[in-house]
């Protein structure tokens, strides 16, 4: 889904311009529930479980906040909305497939609240 890989796309620069690449890669999979333990992570990159707990905590509102702004974004491009307050709820499992964004098929879970306020345009 295009949405999702720009959103991981661009996390993932983030992070490797941050030098912190490695990291990425070690935690994307939690994004979606991935099943490898704080410890075993904590492991591979060096660093004690908890520097990993926060950063996995840090790498999830990094994703969750443009991942929003992206959806909120189709949805208006699916139905212009009339002015006033909408809330949007959505859940579900987004699939990614193996390929230049990432080695290994990956799922993501994720459910939110959006809620958009319209305004309507004046006439120019």
């Amino acid at each position: 889904m295009a949405l999702l890989g720009g959103v991981l796309a661009r996390l993932r620069a983030e992070m490797e311009g941050d030098g912190k690449g490695a990291v990425f890669e070690a935690l994307k999979d939690s994004l979606g529930g991935g099943d490898r333990s704080h410890r075993e992570v904590a492991e591979s990159l060096g660093m004690n479980e908890g520097a990993v707990r926060v950063a996995a905590h840090r790498l999830r509102r990094r994703y969750r906040e443009p991942l929003r702004t992206q959806i909120a974004q189709y949805f208006l491009m699916l139905k212009p909305l009339s002015p006033g307050t909408h809330t949007i709820h959505y859940s579900g499992t987004f699939h990614f497939d193996a390929g230049e964004l990432i080695d290994e098929p990956l799922d993501l879970l994720h459910e939110g609240t959006i809620v958009l306020d319209v305004v309507k345009q004046k006439n120019r």
